[in-house]
């Protein structure tokens, strides 16, 4: 893939695939900020190089509702960046194409959140060509939306010339080493929602990392599995397939394959009877175990141990 080095980027319209999927709280005000401020270095590329910004995002999984709108996204950039970023309130459409036009080099426009068109998620031709009719070129600095076949991250490189932004690039440099000579020991972090679309990472880390910790509701997922009552959590367990579910002799069976969201079951098997849990800062090893670990943003803790003790600090 294409470096920003590679381009020429005076006056040319870029498009930027950003990740300013942010928390916010009930009043709309950004309470977390770090996935803006990992993208600054990018932007601030190509401000120096002549380029006339366009930044995308998705924002939630909203069904086109105002509060998950990019708009306080674009105060917060101005403080970052210490210019203007003017905010339209689409991503595509006649009003957005007049703005485009004003455009002089270094300016920056902060269009609409993306999901709030649901042909973004079903990567439509038609959506993509409209999106592609505002740049000329296209960078993707959006590493953790990587693995979506939405239409702003798979439907436009097809179309103009395209590159990875310098948080892409940092990203998938660190990544690669994990996989391939990684540091020791190999603590992997892992949270989110749907497990369905987790499962090949977390499979791949259970034959590397030393460690791997699930938190959110991937690690509800796993308590499912294990039998666990958990309340109003919210969770899934779609992505779980017993072993012997099929099998009327079987169905005590504890052990259990976790299914992605093509319906592919992971080669890792998972014995939930093996998990306990833990009001201890002290996890045994080859165990799987849950610790109420008050880690930012992580409602509950699961530790899946390749046979070396380890110890949680006290906090």
């Amino acid at each position: 893939m294409k470096t920003l080095k590679d381009f020429n980027f005076k006056n040319k319209r870029v498009l930027v695939r950003c990740d300013f999927n942010v928390a916010l709280d009930e009043k709309g005000r950004i309470t977390e900020d770090f996935r803006i401020k990992q993208t600054i270095p990018t932007i601030e590329y190509l401000i120096k190089k002549g380029a006339k910004l366009l930044l995308m995002s998705h924002l939630g999984r909203p069904a086109q509702n105002q509060k998950y709108s990019l708009k306080p996204i674009a105060p917060r950039l101005e403080e970052l960046l210490g210019k203007p970023v003017k905010f339209l309130a689409d991503c595509i459409g006649e009003k957005v194409e007049k703005e485009i036009k004003k455009m002089k080099r270094g300016d920056i426009i902060l269009l609409e959140n993306l999901r709030f068109h649901r042909k973004e998620e079903e990567n439509d031709e038609g959506f993509t060509k409209k999106l592609v009719k505002l740049g000329d070129i296209y960078i993707n600095d959006a590493f953790s939306a990587s693995h979506r076949g939405h239409a702003s991250i798979v439907g436009i490189p097809k179309y103009l010339p395209s590159g990875e932004g310098l948080l892409l690039e940092k990203e998938i440099k660190i990544l690669s080493k994990v996989m391939h000579n990684p540091w020791r020991p190999l603590i992997v972090i892992i949270g989110g929602v749907k497990i369905d679309t987790k499962i090949g990472v977390i499979s791949q880390f259970l034959k590397k990392a030393d460690h791997l910790l699930l938190g959110g509701e991937v690690a509800n997922t796993i308590l499912i599995g294990k039998g666990l009552s958990l309340g109003k959590s919210l969770a899934g367990d779609k992505g779980i397939v017993k072993k012997g579910e099929e099998d009327k002799s079987s169905s005590s069976a504890t052990e259990s394959r976790l299914r992605d969201e093509g319906g592919k079951e992971s080669e890792a098997l998972f014995d939930f009877a093996a998990a306990r849990v833990y009001e201890l800062t002290f996890c045994p090893s080859n165990t799987i175990s849950l610790h109420p670990f008050p880690i930012k943003d992580f409602t509950s803790l699961i530790i899946f141990f390749a046979g070396r003790d380890f110890s949680l600090p006290r906090v």
